[in-house]
């Protein structure tokens, strides 16, 4: 888990009108502890000095492209590190706008393993299965919600092929 607590509500040294009063008292009890680490001990006071940027960061459409970094300053390690420094906006971003986080965590993805792993393409799955061997297994992992078996069932039959399907974490497995 990413915080500690999302009920958290007691703030003691976090004013309620800081960011011109738009952070909830969970948002608020989460940056009084997020400050507690030397990471992020200077944001607070950059969010009262650049309050504009904190409220650009709330209202963007596109936050993640929009996160202040006042940490890049000093012998903070995000200032030489881009993945520390993108991982430290990651965190904010999963307190501040955690509607944009996935979108945060896309960018993160191809800065650290490169712009290819967020933009796989569709697969031809009739080619893939036609290329892998009789004995290899194949697993395919699909979104909630969406069966693809069937797919596998129409392929298996135009190529008059037999196989053995295992459903895995769904509910099929444990019938």
């Amino acid at each position: 888990m990413l915080f500690a607590s999302s009920t958290l509500t007691d703030t003691k040294n976090v004013s309620p009108q800081l960011v011109a009063g738009r952070l909830s008292k969970t948002q608020l009890a989460i940056l009084e502890t997020l400050v507690e680490s030397e990471e992020f001990n200077n944001i607070l006071e950059n969010m009262d000095t650049e309050e504009a940027s904190w409220i650009n960061l709330l209202d963007h459409t596109q936050a993640e492209d929009n996160i202040p970094e006042p940490w890049r300053n000093g012998d903070d390690v995000s200032v030489t590190n881009k993945y520390a420094r993108h991982l430290k906006k990651l965190i904010v971003l999963k307190l501040l706008r955690p509607d944009r986080f996935v979108n945060g965590v896309k960018q993160f993805l191809a800065i650290v393993l490169g712009d290819e792993i967020t933009s796989v393409g569709q697969v031809n799955l009739n080619e893939f299965v036609n290329e892998a061997a009789p004995k290899n297994p194949l697993l395919l992992v699909s979104a909630v919600g969406f069966d693809a078996s069937y797919k596998v069932d129409q392929i298996a039959k135009q190529a008059n092929k037999k196989y053995t399907s295992i459903a895995i974490g769904s509910p099929e497995a444990f019938a």
